[in-house]
């Protein structure tokens, strides 16, 4: 359900510790609002305010939420009976280490500035086994260490382990291990240690540097990044440039791939090894694609690029009247089809072309259905998947790999599961 201009301006005061001017209302509502900023929104700040408070002459009978400090004052509050603990944890809102403790660990004492909730910026959530909240504050000091923590444009949090913490310790181990598909780790972050932390999602592990301790570097991938609404929710965030692609200018409209040779490519089970210190910090895109299925529009991109490629190979070949025929099977068959792109071998045999679409590295994880892996050993002897990765959607540069044969099943990480409860009457 969306939001109303009333939602708004109580969610602001909370921010604001209960009460506030209209100034600080309008500004905290123009940082943390979900709802469209419109020329008018000032007026639908204030007509909410007037109408649910009895302070006001256009009282409308009902809700009783706020309260005025006087006609003409400009300072506006919510009626303590209104204030509640936040206790719903949504995207981009704002928490003290209070309200985080509330929401993950209720049943428990809450001590300020003692004990993990109240302290530490990793707390293990209880009754969880290896869910984790990470509890950021940018330019934290601990003893002598100063931690040196960022975000990119790609969502990519760079960050540092406590200082005592050794590439062997157990939670280091099950961070360097994380499963985002069966474990949660929670991001909260804030710039400055006087403001409360602002949620930014979950978290699923990118890369660590297996040359340092003490503390133990990381790098995550913050799922779903969506760059406009951390800056508006975070007060005076900085968010990094990463390396632009250097080759393959590309017109937006005249596709082309770059294939990359190798002597040997295929599937191979995931093993977090780390990357040096060198690689950890070269600044490279290694966006991590969650779920490639969730932005259509940049894996229609790469199955775009993948039939022109296609296309052009043939037509190099003598074999133009082939080319014709090759064409992206949702064009013809809507999602049904277990494959993407249909094309061909220089003899006429069919090709099946599973295309997978990432900005990032071609290494990264992908989501592949049961019925596309069945497929794949089904028609092994025709069988491509194409590995389309560092793609620039505005410039459409973008390298890819192509791997044949069956999806190789030992090399798969089960995510979903099909149940069915039996009832006997």
């Amino acid at each position: 359900m969306d939001s109303t201009w009333k939602d708004e301006a109580r969610k602001a005061l909370e921010n604001l510790g209960g009460e506030a001017s209209l100034k600080e209302i309008y500004k905290e509502v123009e940082k943390t609002s979900t709802k469209k900023i419109t020329r008018t929104y000032q007026a639908s700040i204030r007509e909410a305010l007037e109408r649910n408070s009895s302070d006001s002459k256009v009282f409308n009978g009902k809700e009783d939420i706020f309260y005025s400090k006087g006609i003409g004052s400009g300072i506006w509050g919510i009626r303590k009976k209104e204030i509640t603990t936040n206790c719903e944890l949504i995207r981009y809102n704002k928490y003290s280490r209070k309200e985080v403790h509330d929401i993950f660990s209720p049943n428990t004492k809450f001590t300020p500035r003692g004990g993990p909730w109240g302290m530490s910026g990793i707390v293990k959530v209880p009754n969880t086994e290896k869910d984790y909240v990470f509890l950021v504050t940018y330019g934290q000091k601990q003893a002598e260490h100063e931690f040196d923590e960022e975000i990119d444009e790609n969502g990519i949090l760079t960050w540092q382990s406590q200082p005592s913490q050794t590439l062997k310790n157990k939670q280091i181990q099950d961070f360097i291990n994380h499963n985002s598909f069966v474990n949660n780790i929670y991001l909260f972050l804030r710039t400055n240690k006087k403001n409360k932390y602002t949620y930014l999602g979950l978290l699923s592990y990118v890369s660590h540097d297996n040359q340092r301790e003490m503390p133990v570097h990381f790098k995550w991938q913050i799922i779903d990044w969506d760059e406009e609404a951390c800056k508006k929710s975070l007060e005076n965030i900085k968010i990094a440039k990463v390396k632009k692609f250097e080759n393959y200018n590309i017109e937006e409209k005249n596709f082309n791939l770059v294939l990359r040779e190798c002597k040997s490519v295929g599937y191979k089970k995931s093993e977090r090894k780390g990357s040096t210190t060198k690689e950890f910090y070269s600044n490279r895109n290694i966006n991590f694609e969650e779920d490639d299925r969730k932005n259509s529009e940049l894996g229609k991109k790469g199955e775009m690029a993948v039939v022109q490629y296609e296309k052009d190979f043939l037509i190099a070949n003598g074999k133009a009247e082939l080319a014709e025929y090759v064409h992206r099977t949702a064009e013809t068959n809507g999602n049904t089809e277990r494959f993407d792109v249909i094309s061909y071998e220089l003899d006429g045999t069919p090709k099946y072309i599973e295309v997978k679409t990432t900005t990032g590295a071609a290494s990264n994880y992908f989501h592949i259905s049961e019925r596309e892996v069945a497929f794949s050993h089904e028609h092994a002897d025709n069988y491509y998947l194409y590995r389309v990765y560092e793609l620039d959607p505005e410039t459409m540069k973008a390298k890819f790999l192509i791997v044949p044969g069956a999806i190789d099943r030992e090399t798969l990480i089960p995510t979903k599961y099909t149940c069915k409860i039996d009832i006997k009457e």
